[in-house]
């Protein structure tokens, strides 16, 4: 630490003596300014505090709701909280509709595939939301109608249904005697909903969908539950199968949608869930959180976990794993432990079984038998011995699309998941009122839990006072979750104005030019790294989105929290140890993506900031959802958009409003 402060004394002086004039006649140059602030304050081990304090959250949390269901000791318990969660998780997701609108439902083609027949099918889950579906139907030469159904929904492959491993998995269902229709998910296959769905990374479209849904209360995981949903009205709707119950099976991003149609929809008799299932703290702390799909707002706060989720379903499940994936099979193995445990406490230990086998993430062989050899056993059909399995015979590339050209979007009448998302933001829009800045500080605090008081203690890690007067103060404040934020005060001799807190979403050295400029008017300047950012900035894993507090944002989304509010707290906290320093009202100059926190903090606070101005913003949310953009967790507020967006929270709610502004290009 003395060598630290050495450094940063040596630098110090060599930016007093490094200066030209300004407004206030010593502006520091920019370059000494840089290396300045590029001094660290914390030690190295500090890099991991922000992932760290979230991932404890999570690990509790999700530890909490396993220990909960170990504590149903009887069926009239564990009904009464499958009940009660199953309604908590539909409010969480934002819904579903209310009505069930006519499905339109046509059989455009019939396909001639080995020992079964193909129908090619489509339907409207919604007026316009255009689902496609293969519906594999066994030789009635070897099985009698009606038969059993199953509906099998795919994981993450732009093919989508045409996915050869998904095509042979329903084949081998068909030929052991259950129709299998099989789901085009929401951006995959036939259903791309807006031209950038068109790039074949349908896990981009899921997260572009899924965060501006978000945006407006909802979780995408609802938006596939309806179109599963719709499509178990499709099986009611057909003679010739059986209406006793279904079964429900799907991999990877299909295994998350198969099991919580499972967990939603009582008709769903059994459920094989593939290469999904573990345990939420064992994802964030060794592999990933993937796409939206598999996020469910305040899900671990109000105790649903992974456990939660086959637990839920009214029908038994069969979870399957492989060894050496990206799903930890350590946490897979322990969620199993926990259904394990609930079924015998309560009496039904035939309820959940588990098939394990080495390799790589995926459905091979052994796994696509065992899921049909579950479910024909459930759903009272001969277990096949598969001696006699036919090949699945290939056909021409488009055989089995339902669209010609493959493409839902192209069709008459076609409306998107986001032209439903800009009616409802047309609807939220229209129908806010005025508000008082009384009344718009308490929603913003609310919706994204701000709360200043979570950052604490200030220390002084080191202060230099250089011969031209001017103070250079480190300082590191105490935060709630164990990390500590780092921060550089530098005072002029003679300061001019308010004092300025300077934020930013990399490095403070980033900040230099801002904070030259600055210094040279006479501002006091603060600048401090927020959570997720510079020095206690660093995570585990990216996924997609390239930005290293991403994770953190989706840890805290789960735990029905936000980065947003905890930085905007921060900001808070930040200013009014700064006013109390060096006295003023604060201002703040937030930069790129901290610029939604910022006004965040503007408008949860009113009269503690003399003015906030913004530098290379986001998007604002209204413009991410009409313009389909991939937008952050880390900058997005669940229902955000029902109430206001970000930007308005810059703008006056009454007269005489401090002044703020917005600077729409890199000025750093």
């Amino acid at each position: 630490m003395k060598m630290k402060v050495a450094v940063a004394i040596a630098l110090a002086l060599a930016v007093a003596a490094n200066v030209h004039g300004g407004c206030n006649g010593l502006t520091p140059q920019i370059g000494y300014v840089r290396e300045l602030l590029a001094q660290p304050i914390l030690e190295k081990d500090d890099a991991l505090a922000s992932w760290s304090a979230a991932y404890n959250v999570v690990f509790d949390l999700d530890a909490a709701a396993d220990d909960a269901w170990r504590a149903v000791r009887s069926k009239d318990e564990f009904d009464a909280r499958r009940r009660a969660l199953r309604a908590k998780m539909l409010d969480l997701l934002g819904g579903l509709p209310k009505e069930r609108t006519p499905l339109n439902a046509k059989v455009v083609g019939h396909v001639p595939c080995g020992k079964c027949i193909v129908e090619r099918i489509i339907f409207e889950s919604l007026p316009g939301a255009y689902v496609t579906a293969n519906l594999y139907l066994p030789d009635t030469s070897r099985h009698a109608a009606p038969f059993p159904a199953a509906i099998e929904l795919c994981g993450h492959s732009s093919a989508g249904k045409n996915a050869p491993k998904y095509e042979h998995v329903a084949y081998l269902a068909a030929q052991s005697g259950i129709a299998t229709l099989v789901v085009d998910p929401l951006c995959q296959g036939e259903r791309a909903q807006c031209a950038e769905d068109l790039d074949g990374k349908c896990t981009h479209a899921h997260l572009r969908l899924g965060v501006n849904a978000m945006l407006l209360g909802h979780g995408l995981a609802a938006f596939e539950i309806w179109d599963a949903i719709r499509a178990l009205d499709y099986l009611d709707s057909r003679t010739d199968l059986r209406h006793d119950g279904y079964g429900a099976f799907g991999n990877s991003g299909g295994g998350t949608q198969s099991v919580l149609l499972g967990a939603m929809d009582d008709r769903i008799r059994a459920t094989a869930t593939s290469c999904f299932l573990s345990s939420l703290r064992e994802q964030n702390a060794w592999r990933l959180l993937a796409d939206s799909e598999q996020l469910v707002f305040a899900q671990l706060r109000e105790g649903i976990n992974h456990a939660a989720y086959p637990l839920l379903a009214s029908g038994p499940v069969l979870m399957l794993a492989r060894r050496d994936e990206m799903i930890p099979f350590t946490g897979t193995r322990e969620t199993f432990r926990v259904l394990s445990a609930v079924s015998s406490n309560v009496g039904c230990r035939e309820r959940f079984g588990f098939f394990d086998q080495p390799g790589p993430h995926g459905y091979n062989e052994r796994s696509m038998r065992a899921t049909v050899a579950f479910l024909a056993e459930r759903l009272h059909v001969a277990v096949p011995d598969f001696k006699d399995v036919a090949e699945l015979e290939k056909g021409t590339e488009d055989s089995r699309l339902v669209v010609s050209g493959g493409r839902v979007m192209n069709l008459p009448g076609f409306k998107s998941a986001y032209a439903y998302l800009e009616d409802e933001l047309a609807a939220a829009e229209s129908a806010r009122p005025q508000s008082t800045a009384e009344a718009r500080a308490a929603l913003v605090r609310r919706l994204a839990d701000i709360d200043e008081r979570r950052l604490g203690k200030r220390t002084v890690v080191s202060a230099t006072a250089l011969p031209d007067g001017m103070r250079v103060t480190r300082v590191i404040h105490e935060a709630a979750g164990g990390y500590r934020v780092p921060a550089m005060e530098l005072v002029p001799a003679k300061t001019k104005g308010n004092p300025v807190l300077v934020v930013g979403d990399s490095t403070r050295s980033d900040l230099a030019a801002r904070v030259a400029a600055l210094l040279g008017e006479g501002h006091a300047v603060l600048a401090a790294d927020l959570v997720g950012v510079g020095e206690i900035g660093a995570t585990r894993h990216h996924y997609v989105n390239p930005n290293d507090d991403e994770e953190l944002a989706k840890m805290m989304y789960l735990t029905g929290s936000s980065l947003v509010g905890r930085r905007a707290g921060e900001i808070l906290a930040l200013a009014r140890s700064l006013e109390a320093s060096v006295g003023g009202k604060p201002q703040v100059v937030a930069c790129g993506r901290i610029a939604v926190a910022a006004a965040h903090a503007y408008a949860a606070a009113p009269g503690t900031l003399s003015k906030v101005e913004v530098v290379d913003p986001p998007l604002s949310w209204a413009e991410s959802v009409r313009k389909h953009a991939l937008y952050d967790y880390a900058t997005a507020i669940h229902g955000g958009l029902l109430h206001y967006d970000w930007p308005d929270l810059l703008t006056p709610v009454f007269s005489g409003s401090h002044f703020t502004r917005i600077v729409r290009r890199r000025a750093l």
